[in-house]
C-alpha cells in the first residue's frame, strides 16, 4: 500500500482516544463500531504497518534502517506528544493527518524533543504488559 493510500485510510478510521492506562504503544485493531482508536503513537505505529503491507519484518526493517522514525515532542498546545518522519514524504501525526516539512510543522508550534530509536521502541513493546499491570494495580 502506498504511504498516501494508507494515510487515506487511516484518517478515514481513526478515532482520537486517549489511554487511561499508561502509554499502549499498539498497531490499532478495527474495533466492533468499525473504527481505529487510539492516541498519536497508535496512529504513526498504525501508519508504518499499513505502509508496510501489514508485515512484521518490514514494519520492523523499516525502523531498523530509518525509513520511519517516531519522535517525541510536543503539541502546539504543549502536550507530549508523537509523531513520525518517512524519508522521502515527510513528517505526519494524528493532528495534522499529512504529510508536512519539518518547517511546517515547527511554524504550526510542534516542538521537536528526540528520537524514539529501535532498541527504545522494542523496549516499549516488550514491557507495554508489565507497565498496564502496573498502571492498573496502581490507579494510574
Amino acid at each position: 500500500m502506498t504511504y498516501k493510500e494508507a494515510q487515506h485510510l487511516l484518517n478515514s478510521k481513526f478515532r482520537y482516544s486517549s489511554d487511561t492506562t499508561g502509554e499502549k504503544w499498539t498497531i490499532l485493531d478495527i474495533d466492533a463500531s468499525g473504527a481505529l482508536r487510539g492516541d498519536c503513537e497508535d496512529y504513526v505505529l498504525t501508519l508504518a504497518w499499513l505502509v508496510e503491507d501489514e508485515s512484521y519484518i518490514k514494519f520492523w526493517w523499516s525502523f531498523l534502517t530509518f525509513k520511519h522514525v517516531i519522535w517525541q515532542g510536543k503539541t502546539p498546545g504543549g502536550q507530549p506528544h508523537a509523531f513520525m518522519w518517512t524519508r522521502g514524504v515527510g513528517w505526519t501525526d494524528n493532528i495534522t493527518k499529512e504529510p508536512m516539512t519539518r518547517s511546517q510543522m515547527k511554524s504550526l508550534g510542534y516542538k521537536f524533543w528526540w528520537p524514539i530509536i529501535l532498541p527504545l521502541m522494542i523496549a516499549k513493546f516488550a514491557l507495554r504488559p508489565l507497565f498496564y499491570l502496573i498502571n492498573k494495580l496502581t490507579g494510574y
